[in-house]
């Protein structure tokens, strides 16, 4: 396997933010979807039973079924990736910027669980629970979220022309 190829999945894989509930909360299935690894990995389907519900159970600060992912788990490529892939962003900084980023979401979902007493919501879920508490003493959390929100934005998220 090529390197830049290698280092892309080393990148994916000591990410996990699309896995964890931070990018997203739920995913769809494909219909050539394994339900055998759907269901081996207790992965909770939706109502609409075409999607998921996120953090996935087997993303364990590392995806458990990496070889035999779902395939939009295996065609997904955020832009800090996709800029990776082009050349625009080296390997380090990539890392670097994975690192910040998940120590943050990772402070974030700690305090928002102490705060609602749930525990493995996703972020955004999370945040909308904690907001509506209205409680003056959490400015400095819903900062935080907003600086994460940011970095999100530059980093992960596609244009909406899908650059």
């Amino acid at each position: 396997m090529h390197d830049t190829e290698t280092n892309a999945h080393s990148l994916c894989k000591a990410c996990g933010l699309c896995c964890d509930g931070t990018l997203f909360d739920h995913a769809r299935l494909a219909p050539e979807d394994d339900r055998g690894v759907v269901d081996a990995a207790g992965i909770r389907l939706r109502d609409d039973r075409t999607s998921f519900h996120l953090p996935c159970p087997a993303y364990k600060d590392i995806c458990t079924i990496y070889d035999d992912r779902l395939r939009i788990c295996g065609e997904f490529r955020c832009n800090l990736l996709i800029k990776y892939m082009e050349g625009t962003a080296g390997y380090e900084a990539a890392f670097e910027i994975i690192s910040r980023v998940k120590a943050l979401s990772s402070k974030l979902r700690k305090q928002m669980a102490d705060i609602t007493g749930q525990d493995g919501q996703p972020l955004r879920s999370a945040y909308m629970t904690v907001r509506a508490i209205g409680d003056d003493s959490h400015r400095a959390m819903l900062l935080d979220y907003a600086v994460l929100l940011h970095h999100i934005r530059k980093h992960f998220a596609k244009s909406r022309s899908g650059a």
